[in-house]
């Protein structure tokens, strides 16, 4: 492994979340588990599990799909939703709103690798009646992204190359015309914590080795408040 600095643990490269609060939690698709299906107000346990399906892959394709977010090809991601909702998020990932895009799609900074490691993933996804009686889908999931740097000699430790990032997204699936019917996702919010805060400034992730201003005993706490790119300026 990379030598630490004094009082940081070493870190080892091929286990880059060992010895962080995340070492424990799953690995990538396998964190986004659905719960077991219940009838919810009109509708029945087996609506819902077909919702749950739906709103998985969603969640696996912003976040975990390499093709996505290492390669930002989003076709097959746009795919996912209703044709009206599909057009729309064309013009959101046409270069102009970066910022607003990543709260729908995780994309990497191209300046920024991925570690072999697949991301710990931690979080829940519960159905509900939403505000229009259409089925809705509540996630919220917490991704932890490894990174290989270029000099493994100037990484301090894990908060270094490990990028969390947790997001609470309100999926809804509803019926009507051609371009109405499908999967919808209707609101969401970010956090985001040990990062490259110019790069999320733009919209996309890198870790914090890229800007190495950060402390270096950073860990991530899923309960703590913390802003849209925590630890970054203005």
């Amino acid at each position: 492994g990379a030598p630490g600095v004094r009082g940081q643990r070493p870190l080892d490269l091929d286990e880059p979340f060992a010895g962080t609060s995340t070492a424990a939690w799953a690995d990538g698709e396998a964190g986004v588990v659905a719960p077991e299906a219940a009838g919810v107000g009109p509708y029945s346990a087996e609506q819902v599990a077909a919702a749950y399906r739906r709103v998985r892959e969603a969640v696996i394709a912003a976040r975990l799909d390499r093709r996505v977010v290492r390669d930002h090809d989003l076709e097959a991601f746009f795919g996912l939703f209703a044709p009206d909702l599909r057009e729309s998020m064309r013009v959101l990932f046409d270069g102009r709103n970066d910022g607003e895009a990543a709260l729908v799609a995780t994309r990497v900074d191209k300046g920024a690798r991925l570690a072999e490691a697949e991301p710990k993933v931690r979080g829940e996804m519960v159905a509900e009646v939403g505000p229009e009686g259409e089925l809705a889908v509540r996630t919220d999931y917490t991704f932890a992204y490894a990174f290989a740097p270029d000099r493994p000699e100037s990484v301090r430790g894990p908060s270094d190359v490990v990028a969390w990032s947790r997001f609470q997204v309100r999926y809804s699936l509803r019926t009507g015309g051609p371009g109405v019917e499908g999967l919808w996702a209707d609101s969401s919010a970010g956090t985001l914590h040990s990062i490259g805060c110019s790069s999320a400034k733009r919209g996309y992730l890198a870790p914090a080795f890229t800007e190495p201003s950060l402390p270096v005993d950073l860990d991530f706490d899923l309960n703590a408040p913390s802003s849209p790119a925590d630890g970054c300026p203005d």
